[in-house]
């Protein structure tokens, strides 16, 4: 299938562009391609950029907040975030109703919200433990096989309920990577010692160099800044080699550490192309985003929860997120919003390894046209695509001729 689609605003370039989708990629880009496709669309200069990319999402607790209460909520908004850990002990009682049925059920509705948002990947959390079995992991790839067409959903098998609390668990990770698990998961800080952080951190790394797949961690979800478990992070991956595999959620604490401390951290970062995913809008301590940037450091923004017990709302709307994150971060200017809407398009898909995320000759053609002209507008009025592209083939198309 061929498509063509011109009279299209680009971002970071004046006039109007014609796009040429062919076998899957992007196979020109111009201010003017004759000829035709087996699809033609006039853009009518609106603005086509990359589609928008969830690294970081809990797909398995979507949609689960009236199971279990404000408990969660009131610990992990608390302040500086210093009882978050007791959050995460309250959500637990979700996973005692898991079955793959219903897990299906609740993360479908939002996965296709998703798409109607102009989302085409997303990294899928799905917590594996005593409590959750592989349910959780079982019901997420039959979800991602059954909406490969039109969206890509990685499975991470990530570890919710760390390893020092019962042995088992650690074998119940091992089981899910071996069931054929996308990303393995991990989150050191919430072992109750340095040492057993360490051992967490470690055995995460022996699954990923194991089964060569990438490394997802949330490290220091709290304003704690004596926990330190993204620098473990960091070491593990330069001892592996594992160098631009592994993505950091949250690590908040980074907010509060010294200055000089802080500036190790970064350096480290940006040397071995780990990704920060932020989530400003799920709690009240943030890394510090522009800091990071500032200093060479991919970051990116994730959904993280949607209806679940750590956050009440959500919709898988990645310019929501933006939007949200424009005001929490103070970065309201034109460059500000660019780098925002980068975070969740070719910042977000670096994140979690996809390549060549851009509007190029040679790229996959995963590409979206919004009726409106600029990211201003996108974030003023928050519209959904009349577009999507993923993988050369359309997706959606809403008034589009």
């Amino acid at each position: 299938m061929t498509i063509l689609i011109r009279n299209a605003r680009l971002i970071g370039r004046d006039g109007l562009w014609s796009i040429l989708v062919g076998e899957g990629v992007i196979r020109r880009v111009s201010r003017e391609i004759g000829g035709g496709a087996d699809t033609v669309i006039d853009a009518g200069g609106g603005l086509v950029t990359e589609s928008h990319v969830i690294p970081h999402l809990h797909l398995d607790k979507v949609d689960t907040i009236n199971l279990v209460g404000d408990a969660a909520l009131q610990h992990y908004h608390a302040g500086e975030m210093m009882s978050a850990e007791q959050a995460i002990r309250a959500a637990s009682r979700v996973k005692e109703t898991y079955a793959e049925d219903e897990i299906i059920a609740r993360a479908r509705r939002i996965c296709i919200m998703a798409v109607e948002n102009g989302v085409t990947h997303v990294r899928a959390f799905a917590d594996v433990d005593k409590k959750a079995r592989l349910t959780a992991l079982r019901a997420l790839k039959k979800l991602k096989k059954e909406l490969a067409g039109v969206l890509t959903i990685d499975v991470v098998a990530f570890p919710q309920e760390g390893f020092s609390g019962d042995a088992e668990n650690e074998e119940i990770l091992m089981k899910a990577v071996e069931e054929g698990a996308d990303v393995v998961g991990g989150i050191p800080w919430i072992e109750p010692t340095r040492e057993e952080q360490r051992y967490h951190v470690k055995r995460v790394f022996d699954a990923a160099a194991q089964y060569n797949i990438p490394a997802a961690f949330l490290s220091d979800d709290t304003g704690n800044p004596e926990m330190r478990t993204t620098e473990m992070i960091l070491n593990e991956t330069e001892q592996r080699g594992w160098h631009g595999r592994v993505e950091i959620c949250h690590a908040r604490a980074l907010a509060k550490y010294p200055e000089e401390y802080l500036k190790t951290i970064i350096n480290k970062l940006k040397l071995l192309d780990v990704s920060i995913v932020v989530n400003p809008h799920t709690g009240p301590v943030v890394a510090p985003v522009k800091k990071l940037l500032e200093n060479g450091v991919n970051v990116a923004l994730g959904q993280d929860d949607c209806a679940d017990a750590y956050y009440p709302y959500g919709r898988c709307s990645m310019l929501e997120v933006a939007f949200l994150a424009s005001h929490l971060l103070r970065m309201m200017t034109a460059r500000d919003q660019q780098l925002l809407y980068e975070m969740i398009t070719t910042r977000a898909a670096r994140a979690i390894e996809m390549k060549e995320h851009k509007i190029h000759e040679g790229a996959q053609a995963n590409l979206i046209l919004y009726r409106e002209k600029s990211i201003s507008e996108l974030f003023r009025y928050q519209p959904k695509p009349v577009l999507v592209v993923k993988n050369g083939e359309i997706t959606r198309s809403v008034g589009v001729d």
